[in-house]
């Protein structure tokens, strides 16, 4: 695997938790328990932003959450939806805009535990969890303003944080999409 490491560099995968995860689907179903788990994924992607949808849109308009939702799972559903850790990366998104929905203005430690927990399954599954947390800071953006807040925002924005690190990369998964770049760059010009 050259393409992805220089010649006796270490390497670990970022995406081995949803590898080992659809090895054991595939142990137990073979490949149609592979086009099945897609299939739940993607479902379980519009499940969660349809009810993230339901408490954040007025209920006069509700009738259209699920005509609209139903358009975009069947256009979901075309062969350009693969099973990469992507698409789990996705359904992490929208379980996190839902929980972070929940939260306004409100102490939920509850909430907040499950964000944390949801961080910790994300950094094993992709590097996209930064983009994760780059959602959960922006959220925290404005208790930052208020001093009865901000200590406590910046403390479970410190645990989000670190609980990303509890992966087989460490602070490596921070760094990979940038060292990703430069070895794909590098080869560009090779």
């Amino acid at each position: 695997t050259t393409l992805f490491r220089s010649p006796g560099a270490a390497w670990t995968t970022h995406e081995w938790g949803f590898a080992l995860a659809m090895y054991g689907v595939y142990v137990l179903g073979g490949y149609t328990g592979l086009v099945v788990s897609l299939q739940v994924i993607t479902l379980a992607i519009f499940a969660v932003v349809a009810l993230g949808m339901l408490a954040s849109v007025r209920p006069e308009r509700r009738a259209l959450i699920v005509p609209l939702l139903l358009v975009g799972f069947f256009a979901g559903e075309r062969a350009c939806v693969v099973l990469r850790a992507a698409i789990v990366s996705t359904l992490a998104l929208a379980v996190l805009c839902v929980l972070l929905l929940r939260m306004q203005g409100l102490r939920r430690t509850r909430e907040r535990v499950a964000i944390a927990a949801l961080f910790v399954l994300w950094a094993n599954v992709h590097a996209s969890v930064l983009f994760g947390l780059a959602v959960a800071f922006a959220h925290a953006l404005p208790a930052l303003f208020v001093r009865e807040r901000r200590w406590r925002e910046l403390g479970w924005c410190a645990l989000y944080a670190a609980v990303t690190l509890i992966n087989p990369n460490g602070v490596d998964l921070w760094t990979f999409p940038y060292r990703l770049d430069r070895v794909q760059i590098g080869r560009a010009h090779v």
